[in-house]
């Protein structure tokens, strides 16, 4: 008779994964600092990163850049800049540490399929944000300003436009984690790929109302959030019958007759 595989260190107690817990909290945090002094030493030391992120608006900003009107608001500003820095550097520690939470109670071939999640999630929140920063920022910024009249002229300031524009980042890397959010609920059972087919409509309404909730056009840049949002909607889909074919296939493999 074939064994029973059972997840590592699946008897821990309590205490012991709430005392895991907080060191791995401990750890992220430290990721996190770590990456607050990087982020402040380069946007202190540097005007790098502030130009970088004003480069998409640059050419339809009036006077060839953006104005502050308070005494504090750079400072406000880098530390802004360097907290988003910090955050990516992190990610990668953070993620890691949910996975190392845990793969102590995953089987060995769960454990790769959540490492490869993390890494896709990763890989998933880098697209999103690149995606605002090279097409929503320059479309969204260009279609604002020309709202205005010959009579009101627009005087964008560091202070509205550097929120705004991390704002938007975040946003398409939090939002394209769509397929990875299926693929958890479809895993704890709460949706099938059925379910998913028979409530696509609702579904692309949801994603239209959500990214037009998050960019400043309701045109054309709620477009280029929805369309690849819906895309990866029908990938999810996609994964999610790929992975009940594989969960009968391995159903059927463990109740045939084990060979002698």
């Amino acid at each position: 008779m074939a064994k029973t595989r059972t997840p590592k260190n699946a008897e821990m107690p309590f205490l012991d994964h709430l005392e895991e817990l907080r060191w791995r909290i401990i750890w992220s945090v430290e990721a996190i600092a770590g990456g607050l002094v990087v982020g402040a030493a380069v946007t202190f030391e540097s005007n790098g990163i502030l130009d970088f992120l004003i480069k998409p608006a640059l050419p339809y900003l009036p006077n060839g850049g953006l104005v502050y009107t308070g005494a504090m608001d750079m400072f406000g500003l880098r530390l802004k800049a360097a907290f988003a820095i910090a955050i990516v550097i992190a990610l990668p520690v953070l993620l890691f540490q949910v996975w190392g939470f845990l793969a102590p109670g995953l089987y060995q071939r769960e454990r790769r399929i959540t490492l490869s999640v993390i890494f896709s999630g990763f890989v998933l929140f880098i697209a999103g944000a690149t995606l605002a920063f090279t097409l929503i920022v320059p479309l969204g910024i260009k279609f604002l300003l020309g709202l205005g009249t010959p009579y009101l002229h627009a005087m964008i300031t560091a202070d509205g436009y550097f929120p705004l524009v991390i704002g938007l980042m975040l946003a398409f890397g939090v939002c394209f984690q769509l397929p990875l959010i299926i693929l958890a609920l479809a895993a704890m059972g709460v949706v099938d790929s059925k379910m998913l087919a028979r409530y696509r409509r609702h579904a692309v309404v949801a994603i239209v109302l959500l990214a037009e909730a998050l960019t400043p056009d309701v045109i054309v840049t709620t477009l280029l959030l929805a369309v690849p949002m819906y895309a990866l909607y029908e990938i999810s889909v996609i994964l999610t019958r790929v992975i009940e074919r594989r969960r009968r296939q391995a159903a059927a493999h463990s109740d045939a007759p084990a060979s002698a």
